[in-house]
């Protein structure tokens, strides 16, 4: 009766923490596309986030359990203005990464200990999943934003999770 009591009450618990937090480690990578970008004729070449893109943005340190220690961003406006907040929450430099040139940044990335966030593009997510050993997206589609992998820094398989916001 007590080991149900207690199993009860640890999948109660389990309910409650924020998505994503029961799998997280204090030394994961996580890989996600920049969110929600602006569109149409005033977006330009560079552009950056929509209004619900910045919306998700300010909201998204309040997903991670362990806080990371570094943030990464392509040098996008749109990568820099999602992962700009959290930095800035979090005290930490915004790290901005050369998207041509994985092999530097995942070198970096395995220098920092503890939690790491990078934030990429639909096109450059699955490579560096891959590339940190990792089985992921094979693609992203471009119209699919809120998505982050949780990926082991020795390999294996990345787990997917759906930010909790709109």
């Amino acid at each position: 009766m007590r080991r149900r009591t207690a199993s009860l009450l640890l999948l109660a618990a389990l309910a409650v923490l924020p998505a994503g937090a029961a799998a997280q480690s204090a030394d994961d990578v996580y890989i996600m596309r920049h969110l929600e970008q602006q569109s149409g004729a005033g977006a330009g070449e560079d552009p950056g986030l929509s209004p619900a893109g910045k919306r998700q943005a300010d909201r998204l340190a309040t997903w991670f359990r362990d806080r990371p220690r570094a943030v990464f961003a392509s040098t996008t406006r749109r990568a820099m203005e999602t992962a700009g907040p959290l930095a800035r929450r979090l005290g930490v430099p915004l790290e901005t990464y050369d998207a041509a040139d994985p092999d530097r940044l995942l070198d970096r990335v395995r220098r920092t200990r503890g939690v790491v966030l990078i934030v990429g593009h639909s096109n450059t997510v699955p490579d560096l999943i891959r590339r940190m050993g990792a089985i992921g997206p094979r693609e992203i589609p471009h119209t699919r934003y809120g998505q982050i992998w949780r990926v082991p820094r020795r390999g294996g398989v990345a787990m997917e999770s759906v930010l909790p916001f709109p």
